[in-house]
């Protein structure tokens, strides 16, 4: 169990893709860096803030920081 989810070992290697590993990467470079564009946030992608906002939203909910 982890978080209240069920996750099979033989799994995890599905769950951490090419493409998640990007997103995490991004989220945390937002962390640190801010915006990666210059502008602000309605000069980003679309793609970068919905993986911002995705992301941002998990962290805070596992983390207690609603």
């Amino acid at each position: 169990m982890l978080w209240g989810h069920e996750v099979w070992r033989a799994k995890i290697p599905e769950y951490c893709t090419a493409e998640a590993a990007g997103a995490i990467g991004l989220w945390q470079n937002w962390k640190m860096f801010g915006m990666p564009f210059a502008g602000g946030w309605a000069e980003q992608p679309a793609v970068v803030m919905d993986v911002l906002e995705v992301l941002e939203a998990e962290w805070r909910k596992r983390s207690g920081k609603q």
